[in-house]
């Protein structure tokens, strides 16, 4: 979970964003990214690593419930900024973005609908989908397979079992059957071949 999901501010203000992991699972590290640039990683196990050139964060917490404050706003610290780590099962685990605009207009101060970043690639937007979504898709597959694959093979083995399912041709000849029957027919008349 990540929040706030827009922060306006003036250059020189300080911005605050949270990341906290609601997964169970055992956390391996979260980085925090600005459209998709890694500035800051918390670890589970020595704590924080600030990158070069982000001097003005300020972390606290730990690798499962954090605070990331951006100390001295400049113009140049707007952008979209994303928490993103792994369990240690690879699971992903994914905030849902914080849109900072750093401005000193005072119309760019009213907060306006969150915008997508255009910088932010197309697979990093789908890249933090659920795990759980997806094998509980996988599941459920299985499990139509699992019910429907017997029932398959029960109709098709009752099917060439009993013949009926499948269709015969007829193995006589209906044009000599017709002409049979027209034969046996004028045969049986009383037909004399001298009246015509």
């Amino acid at each position: 979970m990540q929040y706030p999901k827009q922060i306006v501010a003036k250059p020189g203000e300080s911005a605050t964003i949270f990341c906290r992991v609601t997964t169970k699972q055992s956390i391996t590290g979260i980085h925090l990214k600005k459209n998709s640039k890694k500035l800051l990683y918390v670890d589970k196990e020595s704590g924080f690593h600030i990158y070069r050139g982000n001097h003005h964060f300020c972390v606290t917490g730990n690798v499962r419930n954090f605070s990331v404050t951006i100390n001295n706003l400049i113009h140049n610290d707007t952008g979209t900024y994303l928490c993103d780590g792994h369990a240690d099962n690879f699971e992903d685990i994914c905030g849902q973005r914080t849109d900072l605009k750093v401005s000193s207009k005072t119309e760019d101060m009213k907060p306006g609908p969150p915008r997508e970043s255009e910088e932010i690639k197309e697979s990093e937007k789908f890249r933090c989908e659920s795990l759980e979504v997806c094998l509980a898709l996988i599941c459920v597959v299985v499990l139509l397979a699992i019910i429907l694959l017997p029932i398959t093979i029960y109709f098709i083995i009752k099917c060439a079992n009993t013949r009926k399912c499948f269709v015969q041709r007829s193995t006589h000849n209906t044009v000599y059957e017709d002409m049979t029957l027209r034969r046996d027919t004028m045969i049986s008349s009383n037909c004399n071949p001298n009246t015509f």
